[in-house]
């Protein structure tokens, strides 16, 4: 498998899936973010993110909402260059991610072209495809049924366990001996119940709005899994955005 596409319907998970695969591969990555743009605690608009590892290189905005609809703001000029420029380099030591690929880039053929490019190089890639009747994403879904170094994975009707396998699959190493660390919402109140000798560390976070990916992978350890658990939805967003795996129980983190 060269290149991975993951689809699934809105809550499916497929941002923490993605975080899940970069957190257990212990690999470089370079490539795109669609995140969510927050104002108050409550999202206004969507931005496009360039990340090397866990670090926005560069960020500009794509849409924001007027009256509760998103409105076209930027273009993808940027992040087709981008690829373009990953293309010409032809790094194969790097994963190259894209999340995630949806309406908002539609219309923008140049875009859609570089990716299709990327999907047909050497490159190992991973791409988060909204669940939406959209041609280029129709279309890269059927180019995995015949192409046998596509792998697609519909997250609505993927069993767990398989999906599991399939990540520790592509692991560099096998992941025996992983460390957890769980960080959990101050406005949950988890403290009564989360048991500190189950060889999880837990942290609580107050305000996980006015918190960035370095504030959690600066020292992150090897092997070391980084959950968010909370029952707030925008919260969830926001967790996922920044890198980490969203939980909303704390009995499925496997």
């Amino acid at each position: 498998m060269k290149t991975l596409l993951i689809t699934g319907n809105i809550g499916a998970g497929k941002s923490s899936f993605i975080n899940k695969i970069l957190m257990v591969l212990n690999i470089d990555f370079i490539g795109l973010r669609s995140v969510r743009r927050f104002e108050n605690k409550k999202i206004i608009g969507f931005d496009m993110c360039i990340l090397e590892n866990y670090n926005p290189i560069q960020t500009w905005s794509i849409a924001q909402l007027q009256e509760g609809k998103p409105k076209m703001v930027g273009d993808f000029q940027k992040a087709t260059d981008y690829l373009d420029a990953i293309l010409s380099n032809s790094d194969e030591s790097k994963l190259v991610f894209i999340d995630e690929l949806g309406r908002f880039e539609r219309n923008d053929l140049a875009y859609l072209s570089v990716i299709e490019k990327l999907v047909d190089s050497n490159v190992p890639t991973i791409i988060s495809l909204k669940k939406e009747d959209l041609p280029f994403n129709n279309y890269l879904i059927e180019k995995a049924k015949k192409d046998k170094s596509i792998e697609c994975i519909d997250l609505d009707e993927c069993d767990e366990e398989f999906a599991n396998l399939l990540i520790c699959s592509q692991a560099t190493e096998k992941i025996y001996d992983t460390k957890e660390k769980i960080y959990y919402s101050g406005n949950v109140q988890a403290d009564y119940f989360i048991d500190k000798t189950d060889g999880v560390d837990y942290f609580k976070v107050y305000d996980i709005f006015k918190m960035t990916s370095e504030d959690f992978f600066e020292s992150r350890k090897y092997n070391e899994m980084l959950y968010f658990y909370t029952d707030n939805i925008d919260e969830m967003k926001r967790a996922a955005d920044i890198g980490l795996m969203v939980i909303s129980t704390l009995d499925k983190r496997s």
